[in-house]
C-alpha cells in the first residue's frame, strides 16, 4: 500500500473519530466551527489527525461505560469540555 493510501485512510479513520467524539459528548458542531474563526476547528482536526491513541479513543468510543466527559488522553478533551458546557 502506498503512501498516500495510508494517509488517506488515516485521515478518514481520525475524521470518522473526531465526529463520533463530537457527537457523542453534544459538543456544538457549529460553534466549534465558528469558535475562533474557524481556527479552533483547524486546531482540533490537526490534534486529531497526528493523536497517537486511535485505538484507546476508538475502544472508549464504543465503551458502554463512557461517561459524558472526554477521556484524559483526548488530546482536544478542554476544548470539546468548553463547547459543550457552555450551550
Amino acid at each position: 500500500m502506498g503512501g498516500l493510501s495510508k494517509l488517506k485512510m488515516r485521515v478518514d479513520r481520525q475524521t470518522r473519530l473526531m465526529n463520533h467524539m463530537i457527537r457523542h459528548l453534544g459538543v456544538d458542531a457549529a460553534r466549534l466551527a465558528d469558535d475562533a474563526f474557524g481556527s479552533t476547528l483547524g486546531a482540533t482536526s490537526r490534534a486529531c489527525l497526528f493523536c497517537g491513541h486511535s485505538v484507546a479513543c476508538e475502544a472508549w468510543l464504543t465503551s458502554e461505560t463512557t461517561a459524558g466527559t472526554p477521556p484524559d488522553f483526548c488530546p482536544n478533551a478542554r476544548t470539546f469540555r468548553r463547547l459543550s458546557e457552555d450551550r
